[in-house]
This record gives structure tokens, sequence and C-alpha cells, in this order.
């Protein structure tokens, strides 16, 4: 948990139950927990010690603050193992994921801010906590359940590697900068599985490498056309049909490997020969003498596996149409991808199905939660992913346990909830940290010809929102300003304050234009745009099933009471109509 590695933690969970085990490098009292935010407030807290005469104790507190954590009424873990040996305490013990108490955090799959700390002394009695000591203390971003688990890759005597990557560039002394780079893809005359991808990140760099795509390149592209883009320079720009965002990184994630019956396509008649390598740099301090050569490391093998992956980028077009109003706690942005793109992908691949394993969630600062919902017509099936908790310098794939089928008739919906608290402007939607994205890469199989699906308000809706509420001359057409004409007048001419209820508005009942790009298989060049669609409205939302019963009283059990009144309510209203 912390460099010195002071304290280490590990755990296991099952559907039910989670098991930890901390091994701290003190003869004293440990503690381990988790909240929204990374503090104690609100923070389901765990503290365990080893006495002198050698009896393990544990506790199951909650924090109310910077002080010392309460201890809970109900105690809801189970110490299984308390030892001190050779300076080092080392705890072990169960809780449920979802304790049904009040006074604890449920785990799930979102981020979760874990919390740690440790004394140099036990406690005198059950109620006593000193302190703990300076620097003995922090708070790291993490996910317990939804991920794959940290195993260590073995190389199959089979499998090549290669790596993917930018060489000894200078970073450019500006606060965000996009470097792209067309890269030839391994030559291989059959069909082979890449089973497992690395990002690569040059020592000392992390910090500046926010994320980076491989997109892989139309399989027409041929090497006079290869060719021809080198000479040609111009950036990423120069260089976007190749838009099929099949290896990613972004800050804080980590190598994964494909379950063992899947594998991503490349080589053969059919693959791409090259790829586009994108790097977002970060650069706030605005340093000159930062050189990267990161990128990623594949590993494939040509002994090919059960299913081929699909990539699909679903979410808000990174465009001046995303507009965030300032000093909002909660302003939800919604994107769409409807049946217009899912049925045209699912016709072109001459599949009636397919099955979502893995989501990676992509906001920037001011993005605080993510949700990937699925729709079949207009009821709400699970979740296709959720983090509750996002963190933009943790940022992981999450590997769901059971897989989603989603079928030919399914829609997508990516909601992104953001912080803009400490905004003065409106914040627009930008390739710069300080400017705002919303996207999930979903993981699927088998692949379709479909790798991106971006949605955004029509021009007409802007202009209505402006010309009611931000006193735009009507006559003004909108469409025609350009980047840094929009922003100019963003922010000189009109007024922001107070401003939030039209927008909040737009989000749930706007019109949407959507681009559907394609960018596998034959037909990897062609888009297709589909304007003025109406939002699909959720007659059925979904409701995770809980096993918890509230207690009598509680804020649930009277949500639950109200909610059953009304229901009541509504049936004796239909009932009467249709006897009168």
């Amino acid at each position: 948990m912390d460099t010195d590695k002071n304290y280490q933690l590990n755990w296991k969970a099952t559907d039910s139950v989670i098991t930890f085990e901390v091994i701290v490098k003190t003869t004293g009292y440990v503690g381990l927990g988790w909240s929204d935010k990374g503090g104690m407030d609100e923070a389901d807290i765990i503290t365990a010690w080893v006495d002198d005469e050698g009896t393990g104790h544990i506790q199951d507190r909650h924090g109310t603050g910077k002080v010392k954590p309460a201890i809970d009424t109900k105690q809801d873990v189970t110490l299984l193992l308390a030892q001190e040996t050779n300076g080092y305490t080392s705890v072990k013990f169960t809780r449920p994921l979802d304790t049904c108490d009040e006074e604890d955090r449920p785990i799930t799959t979102s981020t979760m801010r874990m919390i740690w700390a440790y004394g140099s002394s036990d406690p005198t009695n059950a109620d006593a906590l000193y302190q703990h000591d300076y620097g003995n203390r922090g708070t790291k971003s993490m996910r317990l359940i939804g991920i794959a688990p940290l195993t260590t890759f073995v190389m199959p005597e089979n499998a090549t590697s290669a790596e993917m990557k930018i060489s000894n560039f200078t970073v450019p002394a500006s606060d965000t900068h996009y470097e792209c780079r067309l890269l030839e893809m391994p030559l291989l005359f059959e069909k082979h599985h890449v089973i497992r991808q690395e990002p690569i990140i040059t020592p000392g760099n992390e910090a500046h490498v926010h994320h980076m795509i491989l997109y892989l390149c139309p399989p027409s592209m041929n090497n006079q056309t290869y060719e021809s883009l080198l000479a040609g320079g111009g950036g990423c720009g120069a260089f976007q049909s190749c838009r099929n965002p099949a290896f990613s990184f972004a800050i804080g994630g980590k190598g994964s490997t494909y379950p063992d019956t899947l594998g991503y396509p490349i080589g053969g008649d059919d693959e791409p020969l090259y790829a586009r390598l994108e790097i977002h740099y970060d650069n706030p301090q605005l340093r000159s003498d930062v050189v990267d050569s990161s990128g990623f490391l594949l590993i494939y093998t040509p002994i090919l596996r059960a299913n081929d992956i699909g990539v699909l980028l679903v979410g808000r077009a990174v465009s001046q149409t995303h507009i965030i109003p300032p000093k909002q706690e909660k302003f939800v942005s919604y994107s769409f991808c409807n049946t217009k793109c899912t049925d045209e992908s699912f016709e072109r691949g001459g599949v009636d199905k397919i099955h979502m394993f893995g989501f990676l969630p992509h906001t920037h600062l001011a993005g605080r939660a993510v949700v990937t919902r699925h729709l079949r017509g207009d009821v709400e099936l699970p979740y296709i992913g959720k983090d509750d908790n996002y963190d933009f310098n943790y940022q992981m794939t999450v590997v769901k346990d059971e897989k989603v089928e989603f079928k030919k008739g399914d829609e997508l919906r990516v909601e992104c909830t953001y912080n803009t608290m400490d905004r003065n402007l409106p914040v627009y939607g930008g390739k710069s940290t300080h400017e705002e994205m919303c996207m999930s890469f979903i993981y699927y199989y088998p692949r379709l010809p479909m790798v991106q699906c971006f949605s955004q308000p029509t021009f007409s809706t802007l202009q209505d929102i402006f010309s009611q509420h931000h006193n735009l001359d009507s006559n003004f057409n909108l469409e025609s300003v350009s980047g840094d004409q929009f922003f100019d007048m963003m922010t000189r001419n009109m007024s922001w304050a107070n401003a939030a209820a039209p927008w909040e508005k737009m989000e749930k009942t706007y019109n949407y234009d959507q681009v559907c790009s394609f960018g596998s298989g034959a037909e990897s060049d062609s888009y297709k745009y589909f304007q003025n669609n109406p939002i699909v409205v959720i007659r059925e939302p979904y409701q995770p099933t809980s096993t918890c019963k509230p207690r009598p009283g509680s804020t649930a059990a009277r949500a639950i009471t109200s909610g059953l009144t009304m229901a009541m309510s509504l049936a004796l209203s239909l009932a009467l109509a249709a006897v009168l």
C-alpha cells in the first residue's frame, strides 16, 4: 500500500464474502478502511491488534471525521488469524460484501478509496485507540472485485511478443499534447491471437503518459498508402482512417491477460498491416526535458482460441457541443448508441448477439461516476458497467463475472457525472485533461465491424437553449462558429450564474445526432450518420437486487413503504379507469 512496503494488503472475494489479509511492519495496532473520497468521514474502518499475551483483537468501526472512529453497534467482521512475528503484525479476517448495516459501506465493483494506518502500540482497552504515528497512514484507489486476478503471467512456449511504441520523443512544453505514430504491425502470414497486452511506460514518465490507444488501420491500407502518410506528416489528424481502438491504457492501469477462450486477431490476409499509436501527454509544469519511448507490448500466439475479441468505444462526441455548467456538484451528461448503429453492425457481422465481458470508463478531471446502461426497448437490463467512485488517476478495465448477452435491437447509454464546483466557467468537451470526455470502452466477442459509436445534441437544440437562456440572437448560426469563436462567445458574452437548470433538462430530453464508425472487416472505411434521434424513455429502470431487509424506520424502509403506497394508488386508479 505504501512505497516502503511497510503495509501489505491481500484479499480474495467470493459472491458474498471478502477475506482480507494485512501484513504490517509494527507491533502495534493496524487499521484498514474504505470511503468515497479517501478520508475518514463516513468511512468503514477495521482496527486489529495482538496483545502482549498473543491474543488477537478486531473491531468494526466507522468514521465521523478526523477523530477517533466510533465502534459499530453491530460487529460484522470475523477474525481468522492474528499474530506478531519478527516485528510484523499479520491479521486475516472476513466480512460480507454487503453487511446490511447502516454503519458499514458495501464493497462493490466500483473504485474503492482504501485508507490505511498503523500505530506503534496496542490499545490499552477495547475503546482506546491512539492516533497513528506521523506518516503511517495513506489512501489508495483500488478495485477489490470485478478485475482480473493479479497472477503472474507465464509466457507460453509458442508465444511471441512485439513492441508497438514511440521512440525517444521529446514531449513539447505544453499543458496537453497528443502525439501519433503510424507503426507496422507484426508481419504474420497466418492469423494469430493476442493473448495479453502490457503498457510500456518510460520510467519517470508515469505522470506524463495520461492515456494511450493503439488504433488498427483498415486492412486495405497498403505499403504505398503507409509511405504516403508518413511523408505527408500532419500529426494525428492525418491518420484518422485508423480508428479501431484495439488496445488501450489509461493512467493507473496495468496489463491485461485475456480469458482462455478469447484472443484479439492479428495477422493473415484479413487483418491490418499498420496501426496508429496515439499518446496523450500531460505536462502541466511545461517541462522541456521529458523524453519518452512509451507504447504497448503485445503477446501473441499461433494457437487460435475459440473467439475473436472486439472493442467498441461508446460515448459523447469529443467536441465543444459537450457543455457542463460551472459550480455543479453532480451534473450528468448522457450519450447514446441506438439500434440504428447496433443493428447495422449486427447485420454486417452476420450475427444476432454478442457477449460483453469487460468495461473501461473514461473521463477527465471533473468526472466522478460513469455508468454504461443496457436497454432492450424501453426496459433497462443490468448494467454493462458502473463505477460510482471514478478516479481519474486509477483507470482499470473491469472484467465481469457474468458475461452480458447483447442482442440485435438492444441499445447502449453512457452516463457521466461531473463535479465542477471548482470551475467558474463552463467545461467543454475536448482533449485536454481540463476539458472533458465521457466514454466507455466495451470488450466483447465475437468481433463486429463497428468500432465507435458517438452522439451529441443537435445544433438546433443548443441554439434554442442559447437563445432562450443566454440572450443569443435566435438568427445567429451557431453551427458556423469556429472553436475559438465559440469559446470566446461562451466566456465573455454569456452569464453562467444559476444557469444549470436548462442544461440539466436538455441532457435528459434532447434530440441527438449519432455517428457510428466501422473500422474492422471489409467495410472498414465507412461512417453512418443518423440525425435528430429522440431519447428512449426508460419505462422499467434496472433495480439491482439486494438481500438486505431495511430496518423499521430507516430511510430505505420509508422509501419502500412510499413506493408500495404509490404503486397501490396507481393500480387502484387504473382499476377504476377500467370500470368507468
